[in-house]
């Protein structure tokens, strides 16, 4: 049996303190990914780009993303990846309850990206050889 190679994120979470139900208007959360194992980078966070230039969370990136999108440049559909969300809510309940689902899809990132670098078999030998013949 062998051992899947270890991915993992550290995440700084903040949070609004001052709060008060029925007044507070907003509630804020930020979530900065400080450290990495496994991982080449820290931008997990996938975002939008729009044309004022605004960056807009779209989604914890899959394995795929992150050798598809480039770090802090957006491609040409606006697509780019950070290692910082802040976001803004109505309510406490809406923010924590997306936090929550924000750390449980970085845990699915982690497992993924840990079963896809050790779940490799060899399957066949492929030669492959010219067809071009050279004189000498």
């Amino acid at each position: 049996m062998t051992t899947a190679p270890a991915f993992e994120l550290s995440i700084a979470k903040q949070q609004t303190t001052d709060y008060i139900d029925g007044r507070t208007q907003g509630y804020r959360i930020k979530m900065v990914v400080t450290a990495v194992r496994g991982f080449l980078d820290a931008a997990v966070f996938m975002f939008r780009r729009t044309e004022t230039n605004i960056n807009n969370f779209e989604a914890i990136c899959r394995p795929s993303d992150l050798v598809d999108f480039a770090i802090d440049v957006p491609d040409e559909h606006g697509a780019l990846r950070l290692d910082t969300i802040d976001l803004i809510f109505a309510s406490k309940a809406e923010a924590l309850e997306t936090a929550d689902l924000i750390q449980e899809e970085l845990k699915v990132l982690c497992d993924e990206m840990a079963k896809i670098n050790s779940d490799l078999s060899a399957i066949e030998t492929v030669p492959v050889v010219s067809d071009l013949t050279v004189e000498i």
